[in-house]
């Protein structure tokens, strides 16, 4: 079992220099109080859509370093 109250309780999230090549829409939706995520120096190439609706209260995202070439809602 998932214990959902560890997931809710983190606020900033450090995921820099990982081999992360996709974000799927549901890697941070139990993190509902996520303020700052920071995914820079990674591989990622596609983040799906609606990956970070639930993060109401993120206000900040890195994503440098990555291989990131298209932002579009239609694939």
């Amino acid at each position: 079992d998932v214990n959902v109250t560890k997931f809710q309780s983190i606020i900033n999230l450090v995921l820099s220099h990982n081999f992360i090549s996709i974000i799927k829409s549901s890697y941070f939706e139990l993190c509902l109080n996520l303020d700052e995520l920071n995914l820079s120096f990674n591989l990622i190439e596609t983040i799906e859509e609606n990956s970070f609706t639930k993060n109401v209260f993120l206000t900040l995202l890195f994503l440098n370093n990555n291989r990131l070439k298209i932002f579009s809602r239609n694939q």
